[in-house]
């Protein structure tokens, strides 16, 4: 997506994904293995990253664009009213019903 840059790595099993803006300041960042995510306490915009494990009480974005996705995780960014934008980390969804039955994100 436009207005992104994003990096991910693999260290001892954890996928590590960190979305930054176009100018090099990280906005979010969070770890996920075995469907766990566990929000990165950095970037700016780190109080603004959703996963289903945070139990949070804000609602989540119907709308946004896709800044990453892989064959297990898919990360969002939702522009809200108020300027701010909500990202959101959680399993990719799976197009494939076969492949989707063999195995769990």
């Amino acid at each position: 997506m436009p207005g992104y840059h994003v990096y991910t790595w693999v260290k001892s099993g954890v996928k590590y994904i960190q979305v930054n803006d176009y100018s090099g300041n990280v906005l979010v960042a969070v770890a996920t293995a075995n469907g766990v995510f566990l929000p990165l306490p950095m970037g700016s915009n780190a109080k603004n990253l959703q996963t289903p494990q945070d139990g949070s009480s804000t609602p989540t974005p119907t709308t946004g664009a896709t800044v990453y996705q892989d064959d297990s995780v898919q990360v969002t960014a939702a522009p809200q009213s108020n300027g701010a934008v909500m990202f959101q980390a959680a399993a990719a969804p799976c197009t494939d019903p076969a492949e989707c039955s063999s195995h769990v994100n």
